[in-house]
């Protein structure tokens, strides 16, 4: 794994090998919090998902293409580097149409037109998240679906972060979004301009899962008391009363011309 490919918000990995921040990624991806919170993206997407062929941006577990594959989607995942190109290709499933491509989403050449795309875990990364949503809309059919995943900046968690002092404010950069290479968390607002000055227009919206716990605290909770894995479970059945304060925002767009149904 070369020094320009390696996630660069990770400082810690720096001196890892392939082999080990594999390992690292693994232990990672085995956090029940953030195992129920991909379940819960998946479940959304599907859920509204139309189309037989769905490109996927932002994948770093395989899990959401995987996913989409075994439910029987055609399934381009396509990822930064070769490292996360690796992982995905780990994850891939026995049975099911997956493919993994390779590319820069703020430089390199998009091509062909697709009738669904997902954008997860991405926009809060780019430079510019409305040039990149513009780039997509280029190459999504004038009916396409376009399925985006965002960090919510009013979600419960940020929220008790606030009144304890940790953030200034809810839009604020912590010093973990830093870590994770965060240049926005979105509201509601940010988002619809976002997409809105890139051509498109939000047909549905969702609130996904709640928490009032950092990840590694809710992880400690389930796994050291008894009857833990009840938490998350608990939580999630008062996400729908409390959409607003989700961890994250789920949007569902279409193009400005498109049916919304």
């Amino acid at each position: 794994m070369s020094a320009e490919e390696r996630p660069g918000y990770l400082a810690e990995m720096a001196s890892l090998t392939e082999e080990e921040s594999h390992r690292w990624y693994d232990a990672k991806d085995r956090s029940p919090m953030r195992a129920h919170a991909r379940r819960r993206r998946f479940e959304a997407i599907l859920q509204r998902s139309r189309a037989a062929r769905v490109l996927v941006f932002g994948e770093r577990s395989g899990d959401l293409s995987w996913r989409l594959a075994a439910a029987g989607r055609s399934v381009c995942a396509v990822v930064g580097s070769r490292f996360f190109e690796s992982r995905v290709r780990r994850r891939a499933p026995v049975a099911g149409d997956l493919q993994v491509q390779r590319m820069d989403l703020e430089k390199d050449v998009l091509e062909g037109v697709h009738p669904e795309i997902v954008v997860s875990d991405i926009l809060e990364h780019v430079g510019c998240a409305e040039s990149v949503l513009g780039r997509l809309r280029e190459h999504l059919e004038p009916e396409g679906r376009l399925h985006v995943v965002v960090p919510n900046a009013r979600s419960l968690h940020r929220r008790i972060g606030m009144e304890m002092g940790l953030l200034a404010e809810l839009t604020g950069i912590s010093p973990v979004d830093r870590a994770a290479g965060h240049h926005r968390i979105y509201t509601e607002e940010l988002l619809r301009a976002h997409l809105e000055g890139a051509g498109f227009r939000i047909a549905e919206r969702q609130g996904l899962t709640l928490r009032f716990l950092t990840v590694a605290q809710v992880d400690a909770f389930v796994r050291e008391q008894p009857g833990g894995e009840r938490f998350i479970a608990a939580c999630d059945a008062l996400t729908p009363d409390l959409e607003a304060w989700a961890s994250e925002l789920y949007v569902l767009a279409r193009p400005g011309g498109a049916d919304a149904r």
